[in-house]
C-alpha cells in the first residue's frame, strides 16, 4: 500500500494530498481499548465504554484507577519519517485520549509518557523517532456516588486523532488499559476490613497481546459501546 501524507492542504482549487512514493507501510493504524480494536486516520474520534463490577456489593468502597498506556510504531526505516513514531508520545500531534468516570464527570489523563527508540527500552528517543511509548499512572482516587455503595464503575474513554498528525504516524498501534482497584471499607462478619480486588483490565500488555498488568485477579469487565 502506497502511503498516503496525513496532512491535508485546502485550496480554492480544492484539497491537496500529498504522497510518499518511496515508502510504503502495510499496516493499519489501530487503538486497542475496552476489548475491542479502533482504526484511525487524521481528524477521526471515538469512545468506548468499560464497566466493572464491585466484588463487594452492598458494602462501602473506595475505589482508584490504575491507566497504562503502550504505544508502538510500524517498523518504519529511520530518517525516513515514515512510520517511525509511537502513537500515544505525549505530543500535541500524537493520539490524544482521555478517561471519563460517568457517575460523576470525573475525567482522567493517560499520564505521563516515556518514549524509547526501541521495545528494548535502552534509549530515550523523541518525535519522529520515538518508536515505542510506554505509561503506567496508579492510585488515581475515583469519586463515587451514594457515599461510596456502589455496585460498579464505568469509565467512557475518548480517543482524537489530530489532523495535524503525519507521516511518522502511519500505521503504528497503540492500547490503553483501565484497571480500577475496589478496596472494601466496611467490615463484613468473618471478614477483614480494608481487603482490596484489582480488576484484570483489557487489553494490557503490548498492544494485541492480551497480557494484563499486576494485581490480583479481580472480576471481568463489562465491555460497552
Amino acid at each position: 500500500m502506497v502511503l498516503v501524507c496525513l496532512g491535508l492542504a485546502s485550496g480554492g482549487a480544492g484539497t491537496a494530498i500529498g504522497l510518499a512514493a518511496a515508502t510504503t507501510v502495510s499496516a493499519a493504524t489501530t487503538l486497542n481499548v475496552c476489548g475491542t480494536s479502533a482504526a484511525l486516520m487524521p481528524g477521526s474520534s471515538g469512545t468506548c465504554q468499560e464497566t466493572f463490577a464491585s466484588p463487594y456489593p452492598g458494602q462501602t468502597v473506595k475505589v482508584s484507577l490504575r491507566i497504562s498506556s503502550t504505544s508502538m510504531a510500524a517498523g518504519g526505516e529511520q530518517g525516513s519519517d515514515v512510520g517511525t513514531e509511537a502513537l500515544l508520545d505525549g505530543t500535541q500531534t500524537g493520539l490524544q485520549v482521555q478517561i471519563i468516570n460517568d457517575s460523576t464527570g470525573q475525567l482522567f489523563l493517560v499520564g505521563k509518557v516515556a518514549c524509547y527508540s526501541s521495545p528494548e527500552m535502552s534509549q530515550q528517543a523523541t518525535y519522529p523517532a520515538a518508536s515505542y511509548c510506554v505509561s503506567n499512572t496508579s492510585g488515581l482516587p475515583v469519586t463515587t456516588t451514594g457515599g461510596g455503595r456502589v455496585s460498579e464503575e464505568t469509565f467512557t474513554v475518548r480517543w482524537l486523532m489530530p489532523l495535524a498528525a503525519g507521516n511518522p504516524y502511519q500505521g503504528g498501534s497503540a492500547s490503553v488499559t483501565l484497571q480500577p482497584t475496589f478496596t472494601d471499607l466496611s467490615t463484613p462478619a468473618g471478614g477483614v476490613l480494608g481487603q482490596s480486588t484489582t480488576a484484570p483490565g483489557q487489553p494490557g500488555g503490548d498492544p494485541g497481546s492480551g497480557q494484563h498488568g499486576g494485581g490480583p485477579r479481580g472480576p471481568d469487565p463489562i465491555h460497552r459501546g
